[in-house]
């Protein structure tokens, strides 16, 4: 039975939560160019859910460095949503082409 609280329902691959830390650079709804260190949520194969101060549109190319390993990739956003509890964004983001 698919467990709907994680979104795994209709997903191409198994989500894991995980706080990796991560560079993210890119430019905001604004059009402002951004760079901060915060960390992901969840992952998956194709991409995951991340945590940005800055309002991202969907669409957008933002690069992801891995704090640790500084390995870093392209991800486009493919959800940007408001907590208004910790005044974050999430963004869901993914490696263009791989939801082909």
């Amino acid at each position: 039975m698919p467990n709907h609280s994680l979104g795994t329902h209709a997903r191409s691959s198994e989500r894991v939560l995980l706080r990796i830390p991560i560079r993210v650079e890119g430019k905001d709804t604004f059009g402002n160019a951004f760079d901060e260190i915060t960390h992901t949520l969840v992952i998956n194969r194709t991409g995951g859910l991340i945590v940005v101060l800055h309002l991202l549109k969907p669409g957008a190319m933002i690069k992801i460095t891995n704090m640790k390993t500084q390995v870093s990739c392209s991800f486009e956003s493919r959800y940007a949503g408001r907590e208004l509890i910790d005044r974050q964004s999430r963004v869901g983001r993914e490696v263009p082409g791989a939801g082909a």
